[in-house]
């Protein structure tokens, strides 16, 4: 509801852009076929960076910091520290985590579609997750429904192979 509110034509993301002199690019974002889905987008993802963050925070925590101290040491800076020692060692954590977003994500959608746009205007922010429940509980059309779940599912397991795929080791 606050990304709502936010969004709406005199929310705050219009009253930022006027107050900085960027009249010109206000919009009524949600109700835009070219910019609901990408608020649709932003919304998930700005919905999963806590329990992302925790998450990682919880993981960094747990490697050695004798790691850290050695490469340090030999004289590896800040950011070199962090993507050649501790990177490597947290990630096969980092593809689980990219997959539990992922899935979350693509059978999660629904529930911003139905409360923010409805999958419109017209069907520009329709998902595959909102278009499952749209055809099974509004419309009645449980074999559409299924095909369409059948689909997403397809969809899903497509990405957590590529995903599985991405972050295996290669040693």
């Amino acid at each position: 509801m606050v990304f709502y509110a936010a969004l709406s034509p005199d929310g705050l993301a219009n009253g930022a852009l006027q107050s900085v002199g960027l009249g010109s690019l206000t919009d009524a974002w949600l109700a835009s076929p070219s910019t609901a889905l990408a608020c649709l987008i932003a919304l998930d993802v700005w919905s999963g960076i806590g329990f992302t963050a925790v998450l990682f925070a919880a993981r960094l925590d747990s490697v050695p910091d004798d790691l850290g101290e050695a490469a340090q040491l030999d004289g590896a800076g800040h950011w070199r520290t962090m993507w050649r020692i501790h990177f490597p060692v947290i990630r096969d954590y980092v593809g689980v985590v990219t997959m539990l977003q992922f899935l979350w994500t693509l059978f999660g959608s629904a529930q911003h579609v139905l409360l923010l746009t409805q999958g419109g205007p017209g069907s520009s922010s329709t998902t595959l997750s909102f278009l499952v429940y749209q055809k099974a509980f509004i419309a009645a059309d449980l074999g559409y429904s299924q095909t369409v779940g059948v689909i997403l599912f397809l969809a899903g397991l497509v990405g957590l192979l590529a995903i599985r795929r991405t972050f295996r080791q290669n040693y």
